[in-house]
């Protein structure tokens, strides 16, 4: 097995090791927040659905649109007008596994010729190529999980 051929296995398997991780935190915490600026795991997981919606479509626009400039958001932004307490975390989490097996399947069917040289301008980075992409979400899962960790931590120190 090649190394992107394990990238795109550990990037499809994200949705799995984020239900895996969710399993070790009860439901009756997932809306404490540590602090005001801060997010709560429920929060996170909606950010993360959204941040697969955008993958999704950056990911079309870098194999479709080679050149092109990516959207960008502002998590805190959207977090506070959408409301993601009022929003559904079982219909998120439906959403992060279903894109994430989609953006899985399509990597999986690209030729070479794309991966090489593809690329598109990223919001917050220059130039970013398909394996940047994947790397990109596959970190950026990481890092929230990192952070539901911490909540989680701080609400256990608050018994």
């Amino acid at each position: 097995m090649g190394l992107r051929t394990e990238q795109i296995n550990r990037y499809a398997e994200g949705a799995a090791v984020l239900d895996e991780t969710l399993r070790k935190y009860p439901l009756q915490m997932w809306r404490y927040k540590p602090a005001e600026n801060s997010w709560s795991i429920h929060e996170i997981i909606l950010h993360l659905a959204d941040s697969e919606v955008s993958s999704y479509m950056r990911l079309r626009k870098l194999v479709a649109e080679n050149g092109s400039t990516l959207n960008h958001h502002d998590p805190d932004t959207w977090a506070s007008e959408i409301d993601y307490h009022a929003q559904s975390a079982d219909d998120a989490l439906a959403l992060i596994r279903l894109i994430r097996k989609a953006n899985a399947q399509l990597m999986r069917t690209l030729p070479e010729q794309i991966w090489a040289t593809h690329a598109v301008v990223h919001p917050d980075r220059d130039s970013i190529t398909l394996d940047d992409w994947m790397d990109l979400y596959i970190d950026h899962l990481h890092a929230h999980l990192q952070q539901m960790e911490r909540v989680y931590r701080h609400w256990k120190s608050q018994d």
